[in-house]
């Protein structure tokens, strides 16, 4: 074979190699989550705007709450009385007991004792049952921040009645703020011998970002039906929408 051909041939398959793959996409949210609150209620304060950095743990939204702290109030007391009553059933059985060692009870009182303790235990630890409950009904109340990200869109203002009882209602929207999506969308051959988790380059703005290929969706019906997910690190704040050239190195 003449050199010549032989190098344009050699030329042209480095070119179309996946391995030197070069594809154009743009940015996106990463780690995109809708929250809401498992309670239903009346929206009392909302705490962030679209926009917001927030740091894990942050109180983002907050229900009204005077009925739920009430509830809780009435179940701690509710446990409180069960306790007693359960430490002085309990008492009077190991009186019973005492006394029926001693043959001056009979066997039917010491049968009655040890049923008036199980009652008062049993009234006891549902009174707990209850107390764990509305104590998770106020906690259920507030929207906290499963992570660090920002608030990509709000949904709800204060005054507004939510019902979550059956389907959840949207209230926030945030994203993660320590990485970005680059998506590419591609036909099908241009996907042969991509695997998940392959390494990638990603550029934005003319700065360069180290990648991991997270997914590799496939959409019916588009034309060019792959949908490739490359996941990067910030290094500061950056907008979605923003264009992306994706390599593979």
């Amino acid at each position: 074979m003449n050199k010549k051909i032989a190098f344009a041939l050699t030329t042209c398959l480095l070119l179309t190699s996946p391995l030197l793959a070069d594809w154009e996409g743009s940015t996106h949210w990463a780690g995109l989550t809708v929250l809401s609150t498992p309670a239903s209620g009346v929206v009392a304060e909302v705490n962030v705007q679209a926009g917001d950095v927030i740091r894990q743990g942050q109180t983002l939204l907050r229900l009204q709450q005077n009925a739920l702290r009430a509830d809780l109030e009435q179940a701690r007391a509710q446990r409180r009385y069960q306790q007693m009553q359960n430490e002085e059933a309990t008492r009077e059985l190991e009186r019973a007991e005492e006394l029926y060692e001693r043959t001056v009870l009979a066997d039917h009182e010491l049968e009655l004792a040890k049923i008036a303790a199980a009652r008062a235990e049993a009234s006891y630890q549902q009174a707990r049952a209850s107390e764990q409950l509305a104590r998770q009904a106020l906690a259920d109340s507030e929207l906290r921040a499963p992570f660090d990200g920002l608030v990509i869109a709000r949904h709800v203002q204060p005054g507004e009645t939510v019902a979550n009882r059956h389907t959840a209602t949207r209230m926030l929207e945030l994203a993660d703020s320590s990485r970005m999506l680059a998506e590419v969308a591609l036909a099908a051959d241009a996907v042969t011998g991509l695997r998940v988790g392959a390494e990638m380059a990603v550029e934005v703005a003319g700065e360069r970002y180290p990648g991991v290929l997270e997914a590799i969706q496939y959409r019916h019906g588009e034309s060019r039906p792959y949908l490739l997910q490359v996941s990067f690190p910030l290094q500061g704040p950056m907008q979605a929408g923003l264009p992306a050239r994706v390599r593979r190195p």
